[in-house]
C-alpha cells in the first residue's frame, strides 16, 4: 500500500519539477502539457486533504483509495516525463510535438 505521506513527497516533487521546466520552456504546447500535469496534481491534492483523509473508510477502502491517488500521480508524471524528453532532445525552444 502506498502511504499518504509518500503521496504528498511525490506530488511537492512533480511541482518543483514542472515549475523547473515551465521557467525553462517557451514553447506553447509544451506549457500546455504541463498544465495539464500540474491539474492533475491538483486532483491528487484534493484526494489528499484532509476532508478526504478524514472519510470513514476500512482499511481496505483506505489501501484502495489510496492506490488510486497513486496512478493518478503516476499519470501526471509520466505527462510530466514526456515533456522532459521532448526537451531533451529538441531542446526548451522546440515547435511542434
Amino acid at each position: 500500500m502506498t502511504s499518504e505521506t509518500t503521496l504528498r513527497a511525490a506530488v511537492q516533487q512533480q511541482r518543483q519539477l514542472i515549475a523547473t521546466l515551465r521557467a525553462a520552456l517557451s514553447a506553447p504546447a509544451l506549457l500546455q502539457l504541463l498544465g495539464f500535469a500540474a491539474g492533475q496534481l491538483d486532483i491528487v491534492e484534493h484526494c489528499l486533504s484532509a476532508d478526504e483523509m478524514a472519510r470513514d473508510r476500512s482499511p481496505s477502502g483506505l489501501a484502495w483509495w489510496l492506490d488510486q491517488t497513486a496512478n493518478l500521480l503516476h499519470a501526471a508524471a509520466l505527462q510530466t516525463k514526456y515533456v522532459e524528453d521532448i526537451v531533451a532532445k529538441f531542446g526548451p525552444d522546440v515547435r511542434s510535438v
